[in-house]
């Protein structure tokens, strides 16, 4: 009994102690203040994980934002770029509209250099032109009782005075002139504005009377020592069996001197009539302005129904391009 109660004696004294010690809280108060305080510790390394989580979230994200607006940035300039472009296109449609083009093909003489600057390039059609040709009349003047003579076979009214641009062999762009038959006409308009687009050149286009000698066989061999390109003469065939096209308009020669009419002589050689043009008997060759089938005047004439005279068997007509007409 006496040592229960030293036992007991000793606990109260012992709890009184600790009592006192902790400020008058109890044992178990403290023992839940440092739960508490262990918690909380716990809690705030939990908190700072995941505060630098989210702080290396944003960082994540601004980087991404900062490459984004980068980007954006890039996409911005070369949208500005665009943008200046077209502005100068503009600007030189713009110019290019209201330009006082000073060139007028129906007043120019054949022959005539034109500068690129007097040429709008945006209307090329207004440069090549077909005309009746009228009795009286200049073009008249010219070719009558020479090139065009009175005739059972074509009539002045089935004939048109062609005018057109092209490059000559300088790469000058020059006034050409040709007269072909009333039918032909909008299409060989039509080829001379594809040949001078693709920059095609050509010596010379006059009417063959500006080289006339007093007959019309005598006249084309001097238009072809000049090297002249041309279309109607009222003439035989080279076989003079027949009329030529030439003499109907529907017929064109082309650069004749690289492009000679080639034919074989008795001894079984091939010739040619022109001093000029021999150089260029031998096709195998190929020199500037010298027609072949793959030519881009082959290409635009046969496009509209002409036949290239270097296509025939036996001799061969390198210059001539011609079409028929069906009766």
């Amino acid at each position: 009994m006496k040592g229960k109660r030293t036992v007991a004696l000793i606990l109260s004294i012992v709890f009184g102690i600790t009592t006192l010690a902790l400020g008058g809280f109890s044992y178990w108060e403290y023992l839940r203040i440092q739960a508490l305080t262990n918690e909380n510790v716990q809690l705030s390394g939990t908190v700072d994980i995941v505060r630098q989580q989210a702080q290396d979230q944003k960082d994540e994200m601004d980087a991404k934002y900062a490459e984004k607006d980068t980007e954006i940035a890039a996409v911005q300039a070369t949208v500005s770029e665009l943008e200046n472009e077209i502005a100068n296109l503009n600007n030189q449609l713009t110019e290019a509209t209201t330009q006082n083009f000073s060139f007028d093909v129906s007043t120019a003489s054949a022959g005539t250099i034109v500068s690129r600057d007097e040429i709008d390039f945006s209307n090329l059609l207004q440069y090549f032109t077909s005309a009746e040709i009228k009795e009286n009349d200049a073009v008249y003047t010219r070719i009558h009782g020479k090139s065009y003579v009175e005739n059972d076979n074509i009539a002045l009214s089935d004939l048109r005075y062609i005018k057109v641009l092209h490059y000559n062999f300088e790469h000058q762009i020059q006034v050409g002139e040709l007269i072909m038959n009333a039918s032909v006409a909008e299409d060989v308009l039509k080829i001379f504005n594809e040949l001078f687009r693709s920059e095609y050149e050509i010596q010379s286009l006059y009417l063959i009377d500006n080289y006339w000698t007093g007959d019309a066989k005598d006249s084309e061999a001097s238009s072809i020592e000049h090297n002249n390109s041309c279309g109607f003469c009222y003439r035989a065939a080279e076989d003079k069996s027949s009329l030529s096209n030439h003499a109907l308009g529907l017929a064109f020669d082309l650069n004749p001197q690289q492009n000679p009419y080639v034919y074989t002589d008795k001894k079984g050689n091939a010739v040619c009539d022109h001093e000029n043009a021999k150089e260029y008997i031998t096709r195998d060759d190929v020199r500037p302005h010298m027609i072949t089938d793959s030519d881009a005047a082959v290409k635009f004439f046969g496009i509209y129904g002409f036949t290239w005279g270097g296509d025939k068997s036996g001799s061969k007509d390198y210059k001539h391009f011609e079409k028929t007409l069906n009766p």
